[in-house]
């Protein structure tokens, strides 16, 4: 069936995936806004997470600007 598709399979380790670039943000925004918290409602969950959205937007740093340049 694949083949008729011209989709091709491609085994993966158990422990991979396609979107690990993605995944470390996942974990510090769970740790921020959920871990241990008791919000009374989903918007005040939802307020917390986008506080921490717009946090961390501003706290990022550029590549260009933490980039270390090579000493002579």
């Amino acid at each position: 069936m694949a083949r008729k598709n011209k989709v091709e399979l491609r085994f993966t380790p158990t422990n991979a995936s396609y979107a690990h670039p993605i995944e470390a943000h996942f974990g510090q925004l769970r740790q921020f806004t959920v871990a241990n918290s008791h919000h009374a409602n989903h918007t005040v969950q939802t307020r917390a997470l986008h506080a921490y959205l717009r946090w961390r937007n501003v706290s990022a740093r550029h590549p260009v600007t933490t980039r270390r340049t090579p000493r002579s």
